[in-house]
């Protein structure tokens, strides 16, 4: 949810997307996850998101989302977090320097989907029963 947080309407739209039915994957940096979450209520100034959480906030932050979602919820940074809401892995192969690369977070989004378009039924073992695509 490219910066869900820069505009009281971006606010809105992500509080209508999240009302409107079930999504697959949730995928954001830090500030963006936060948002979704409703925990950041300060007006983001651009895509790019500094870190306010350590690891083990970070950790919990996408894992209650991804309960609260009943989605898999992808936080993207230097260290990625992704939880099905059970389990939670963190990824440490990225660099600080993918912040200042323009895209980057919109290719892994890319990557994300054609993956899941290939194969659905990987997503399906946190969908709510009675909301998987059929």
């Amino acid at each position: 949810m490219v910066r869900a947080g820069a505009t009281a309407v971006r606010r809105e739209a992500v509080k209508t997307i999240l009302n409107a039915g079930y999504l697959d994957v949730i995928k954001g940096n830090e500030g963006e996850i936060k948002t979704v979450f409703g925990t950041d209520v300060t007006q983001q100034r651009g895509v790019d998101s500094s870190s306010t959480l350590d690891s083990r906030q970070k950790a919990d932050l996408v894992r209650s989302l991804a309960v609260r979602q009943k989605c898999i919820v992808v936080m993207t940074g230097e260290t990625d977090y992704v939880s099905d809401g059970a389990t939670v892995v963190k990824i440490q192969n990225g660099h600080r320097l993918l912040g200042e690369v323009t895209g980057t977070g919109c290719s892994l989004g890319t990557a994300i989907s054609a993956a899941l378009a290939v194969y659905p039924q990987d997503s399906e073992s946190s969908a709510p029963p009675g909301s998987r695509r059929g």
